[in-house]
């Protein structure tokens, strides 16, 4: 975006964000804090965004809503949108609370971050294989460990900001292991028994499985295969699943 429109966001003067950009100037201890907590989670813009929409003319608005609900994910997770029935959603409305509890009933034992997200997967992609419907509506999307929900980490990320899930990074043997494990308690009321089934049949399938082994499982799947790296994936590969 431009630097007239994010020193809007921060709350300063344009010539004033081009002084820090060049290092002529310092940040005082405000502009620090809100640089610091866009870094460490991105989110935030849209509450800044929020909280300065006096400051932008329509215009700006909407081309700021234009840049930053590129994703449907996070359309319909945190702006609040209209809703389309595709195929990369499974004709099913995203769903905040089963998103959350799908990831509380996955992590309720720690769990690597690589393998939450391709059971995730595979539960919203066999329930739709059963009943042509997806489970929370989230899209996904082809990157290299396999698929994933579309635009995961601000998922992940906003959720411990709201203190819902816990987030740690281990190192083991000079690698990274994300680890994540649920505060909140699961709540399965808001699933129908069939996806309750689901969840557990994916669960227990993969029990015994590393992230590694899940990922290279994945990597398999013509959802996989055949679409293109970083592309949104049709639930319709769903028929030719593994499980």
């Amino acid at each position: 975006m431009s630097l007239e429109l994010f020193a809007k966001i921060i709350g300063c003067a344009k010539k004033t964000l081009i002084s820090y950009e060049k290092g002529t100037s310092i940040p005082n201890d405000n502009y620090i804090i809100i640089l610091n907590s866009l870094l460490s989670n991105p989110l935030l813009i849209i509450d800044l965004i929020e909280s300065n929409k006096g400051q932008f003319t329509q215009k700006e608005y909407s081309k700021l809503q234009d840049k930053l609900i590129q994703n449907n994910n996070i359309n319909q997770l945190f702006f609040d949108t209209d809703f389309e029935p595709t195929v990369y959603n499974g004709y099913t409305r995203l769903n905040k609370n089963k998103v959350l509890n799908m990831i509380l009933f996955l992590a309720d034992t720690t769990i690597l971050k690589t393998k939450l997200l391709k059971e995730m997967f595979y539960s919203d992609f066999l329930y739709y294989k059963n009943t042509g419907a997806s489970i929370t509506g989230l899209e996904y999307a082809k990157i290299t460990h396999g698929p994933v929900p579309d635009n995961f980490d601000e998922i992940i990320s906003a959720y411990v900001e709201q203190g819902l899930i816990d987030y740690k990074i281990e190192y083991e043997n000079d690698y990274e292991n994300h680890k994540i494990s649920s505060i909140n308690k699961f709540n399965k009321n808001i699933f129908s028994s069939d996806e309750l089934k689901i969840l557990e049949q994916v669960k227990k399938y993969f029990e015994s499985f590393t992230s590694k082994q899940i990922a290279e499982f994945s990597h398999m799947e013509k959802a996989f295969t055949e679409t293109e790296f970083s592309k949104k994936i049709e639930y319709d590969y769903a028929f030719d699943l593994s499980l």
